[in-house]
């Protein structure tokens, strides 16, 4: 019987004394391993796709999936402070129409959630804005009871 060779794996370089062309760490990575799910997860309401060279990246290599279809009608990659807000409250539309770009945080909350900070920082509400607030959360709890 013949020694195995040493030889380097295709993906890291990392000496490996298989028959395998890749060691264990690179052979299970991506698409290779076993529960890949094509590239994309939901996780608290919204869609994430992976994305291991962007610049927004997350510690394991995915994006928001709002941020790659924004970028993608702008040409061009988000600056830092921009936000993106989903027009109907559902996370995981990201259809172009149900995204408004933001410039930076208080531009969002301003536009689209006045309301609730009102409410959070204790002071006293006018009916109108009740109202929009009761509307929101039996949107929202409709929502979470149906899944």
């Amino acid at each position: 019987m013949g020694a195995k060779k040493n030889k380097k794996c295709l993906d890291c370089g990392k000496l490996i004394w298989s028959d395998s062309k890749r060691c264990k760490s690179c052979a299970n990575k991506g698409s290779r391993h076993s529960q890949w799910a094509g590239g994309k997860y939901i996780e608290k309401g919204y869609v994430y796709v992976h994305c291991p060279n962007h610049p927004k990246t997350n510690s394991r290599g995915y994006v928001y999936e709002h941020t790659l279809v924004m970028e993608k009608h702008l040409g061009r990659f988000l600056k830092d402070k921009e936000e993106i807000h989903h027009v109907n409250g559902v996370g995981i539309d990201n259809k172009i129409e149900n995204l408004h770009l933001c410039k930076n945080h208080a531009e969002h909350i301003k536009k689209f959630h006045s309301d609730l900070e009102i409410l959070q920082k204790g002071r006293k509400l006018s009916k109108e804005q009740k109202e929009n607030i009761t509307k929101g959360l039996q949107k929202w709890w409709k929502r979470r009871k149906n899944g």
